[in-house]
């Protein structure tokens, strides 16, 4: 049968923070006024609890802000985050502010240029996968469930940053496709026709876990355990699926070098007045995506708006995280910068290009056969 996820790399759950209103931040900026502001804070740890809206549960308020004032570098901890599909912030990265900072493993999405892939062991909602650049919290793609990182490299102490793909997967691919395994740094590929990389075969993951009909077939199995990964029974189907993966992971990183599309989208922020996601916000109709009632995304999809990764409704989810609130600690809503507007309209364009490549892959595997014909299973399997 083929292996588990778990089996092909190493798991680690994303990191929790217990605090997110403190160790997280949208702005780099933000994130470092924060804790000048507690490290300079005079007055007494009742006080500093209460102006800074945190406890002493699993950590020690008073022990966090005496150690950074003796450090005095505490700007090396603040890092990027991914919280959620597309949604990068700044969190402050150290095992003494974070609940679970979850070792080595994640730590070396911060320390070397690696990428992982982000998917549920069990979960209510529909599966989804996310690839990433970043550490990531636990419920990245999972509202309700735990989210697990399954990173490429880790840096190991006087070996630098090894790739961790387990021998056995290696070995069956190999055979499979009669290729050398070629490893190395997190961006090597190979040529394909006498051999694969480290990228070949994240690319070629992924697409496989972006098939609607991989997702269909085995919808039952994906809600109850980590997804398996078949070996590909022919080259070329392999390296159909490493092209469209390739894709993928150029537009949920949304790298503009990678995918050129992303340069000047064809969705823009239309309107008059201040850019701010207003309470109530956003709204959804005739293409128009609302952020308040007089500035709005523009041709925008239905499909698009509606496009789920995991648990979580992207297009809509990014803006209400920003949007006003009431409550206890009521919030005006963000003003949106130009970045997050250039940001936003990029998420839609990647959306709306990751149906088109979803369509794709399984054409692709259609044509070598389908499901399960295509890949590698023992007699009788599925």
């Amino acid at each position: 049968p083929s292996p588990d996820a778990y089996e092909i790399l190493p798991v680690v759950c994303g990191i929790e923070t217990k605090r997110d209103h403190f160790a997280l931040a949208l702005d780099r900026k933000e994130l470092s006024e924060r804790f000048q502001s507690f490290v300079d804070f005079e007055g007494s740890d009742e006080a500093i609890k209460a102006n800074f809206g945190v406890e002493d549960n699993d950590w020690s308020v008073s022990g966090a802000k005496k150690r950074l004032r003796k450090e005095g570098t505490w700007e090396e901890y603040i890092k990027p985050c991914s919280v959620r599909p597309f949604d990068r912030r700044w969190v402050f990265y150290s095992d003494f502010v974070l609940a679970r900072a979850r070792g080595n493993p994640m730590n070396s999405m911060n320390t070397v240029r690696n990428i992982g892939i982000v998917v549920p062991r069990q979960t209510k909602e529909d599966f989804g996968a996310f690839v990433v650049d970043t550490t990531i919290t636990h419920k990245f793609v999972t509202a309700y469930d735990r989210s697990f990182l399954l990173p490429l490299l880790e840096d190991v102490a006087g070996a630098g940053s090894v790739c961790r793909f387990s021998p056995s997967f290696i070995r069956a691919t190999e055979s499979s496709l009669s290729l050398r395994y070629e490893g190395g740094t997190a961006d090597l590929r190979g040529d394909l026709r006498t051999k694969f990389g480290p990228r070949d075969l994240i690319d070629y993951i992924y697409a496989v876990l972006y098939s609607d009909k991989y997702r269909s077939r085995y919808a039952v199995f994906l809600k109850s355990s980590f997804a398996r990964i078949p070996t590909p029974k022919s080259l070329s189907l392999f390296a159909a699926l490493v092209s469209v993966g390739r894709q993928l992971v150029a537009f949920h990183l949304l790298r503009p070098e990678d995918a050129p599309i992303l340069i000047s989208p064809d969705v823009r922020l239309a309107g008059n007045g201040v850019a701010r996601v207003e309470k109530g916000y956003p709204r959804y109709g005739n293409g128009k995506v609302m952020i308040n009632a007089t500035r709005w995304f523009e041709d925008v999809p239905k499909a698009t708006w509606e496009f789920h990764v995991g648990g979580y409704q992207v297009c809509e989810k990014w803006l209400k995280d920003r949007a006003g609130k009431g409550g206890k600690n009521p919030s005006t809503g963000r003003v949106l910068t130009d970045d997050d507007i250039l940001h936003y309209c990029r998420i839609v364009v990647a959306l709306t290009e990751t149906r088109r490549l979803m369509a794709e892959i399984d054409v692709e595997i259609d044509k070598h056969g389908g499901w399960p014909d295509a890949f590698v299973t023992e007699a009788g399997a599925d």
